[in-house]
């Protein structure tokens, strides 16, 4: 059985600035995983779970609540070079 959902898709951003300081430097990194914060439903079995019920006679064929992905991840980075 085969079963088709919506397409998986996210958009990672990464932006970096250099800041000159006497003899050194500064970088600034930010790094957003997941940046719109698109949910993607999981459809179909996996290795670990069924994502949902694919008995026809179910009460809840067709529901999921499980997601393919995580939820947005900021990370932010400061390094200090001389």
């Amino acid at each position: 059985m085969w079963l088709y959902g919506p397409g998986f898709w996210n958009v990672d951003l990464g932006i970096a600035k250099r800041f000159p300081v006497g003899h050194g430097n500064v970088n600034f990194e930010a790094l957003f995983l997941d940046v719109f914060n698109h949910t993607t439903f999981l459809v179909g079995p996996t290795s670990n779970d069924l994502g949902f019920n694919v008995s026809i006679n179910s009460t809840t064929f067709g529901q999921t609540t499980s997601t393919a992905s995580g939820p947005r991840n900021i990370q932010l980075r400061l390094h200090i070079g001389w």
